[in-house]
Order: C-alpha cells, then sequence, then structure tokens
C-alpha cells in the first residue's frame, strides 16, 4: 500500500479530493436519532450528539464516494488491486469523520442553541448538496473512457439533456490534496 501513497502524492492523476466545505451545511442537519426518543426530551446536548454523528457520517461516506471514484482509475490501471483501493477507501472515510468531527461539534451546537439557523443552513444545503452532487459526477465522468463519455453524450443528446453544463468538453481535473494517513 506504500507504494500507492507514494503514487497518490507524485502522480497527480490519482490524487484524492476531499470534502470541501459545502458539506457542512448537509452534515450539520444530518441528525441521527440515536436513541429513538424522535423530538421528545433531550435538550441541547443530545440534539448537538445526534447531528454531530450524523454529520461525521455524511464526511466519512462523501469521502468514500470521491476517493472510490478517483482510485477506480488507478486499481483499472494495475496501480493498485481491489484489496488495497478497499483499504484506502476505509482509511480516507475514518480520516474524514475524525477530521470533521470537531466542525461538527460546533456546527450541531450552534443550531441546537440557535434554532433559526436551520433556515438558512438548509438553504446552504441545498446549494451544499449540488456541489457535492456536481463533484461526484465530474469524478465519475472523468472515470469514464472516451467511449463511454461519448455514448452518454449520445444518449443525452437523444433524450435532449444538456450535460455540456454539468460536465464541460474542456473540464481539467481538479487537484486536491491527499487526507492524512492515506
Amino acid at each position: 500500500m506504500s507504494n500507492f501513497s507514494e503514487k497518490v502524492v507524485v502522480d497527480k492523476k490519482f490524487v484524492i479530493p476531499q470534502p470541501g466545505i459545502e458539506t457542512i451545511p448537509v452534515a450539520t442537519l444530518a441528525s441521527i436519532d440515536v436513541n429513538g426518543s424522535g423530538l421528545d426530551g433531550g435538550g441541547v446536548l443530545k440534539m448537538t450528539a445526534e447531528s454531530t454523528i450524523g454529520g461525521v457520517l455524511v464526511y466519512s461516506a462523501y469521502q468514500s464516494v470521491l476517493t472510490l471514484l478517483k482510485s477506480e482509475a488507478a486499481r483499472k490501471e494495475g496501480t493498485i488491486n481491489r484489496a488495497q483501493q478497499l483499504k484506502l477507501v476505509a482509511s480516507t472515510a475514518v480520516e474524514a469523520g475524525r477530521t470533521s468531527a470537531f466542525t461538527m461539534v460546533v456546527a450541531s451546537a450552534l443550531v441546537a442553541l440557535m434554532p433559526w439557523l436551520a433556515g438558512p443552513l438548509t438553504l446552504f444545503g441545498v446549494v451544499g448538496g449540488g456541489v457535492m452532487a456536481t463533484r461526484i459526477a465530474n469524478q465519475f465522468w472523468l472515470l469514464l473512457d472516451t467511449d463511454q463519455q461519448e455514448e452518454l453524450k449520445a444518449a443525452a443528446e437523444k433524450a435532449k439533456v444538456n450535460i455540456g453544463r454539468i460536465i464541460p468538453e474542456d473540464r481539467e481535473t481538479q487537484l486536491a490534496t491527499v487526507p492524512a494517513g492515506a
């Protein structure tokens, strides 16, 4: 696995993207009702804890998808095998969860203390969710070979869907840093 770690740092086409600030509003509003009490009881501490857990899971899941899509190209090229890929996905997901925990505690506590923030966060969440979906779509697009891209373009044109606005023709790969411990 160390070979791939070095390859990720050296070969820019295998750099694993990280979740950005677009994830915060979506993750903050993703509460998981741990004790099954619904909206009753628990107060600020319970709401903060449940929202933090949900947020960390959102960050981890988003990182998993980004890592899986980006590392699939390396797996197809034979740079890594499936077991190494899965280990990379797991390690980056855990790292994303660990590094997002403090942000999620703060954001969740703010919403628990000031419930009126849920409205603006919902609006920002729609935008953030759109950015997240676009980043995933772009990573998926970059994973496709030229023939698959052409087939998708033809199918979209036949269905009268303009995918050029979503995935531009001249799009260059966006690079990000590799999470620590990956």
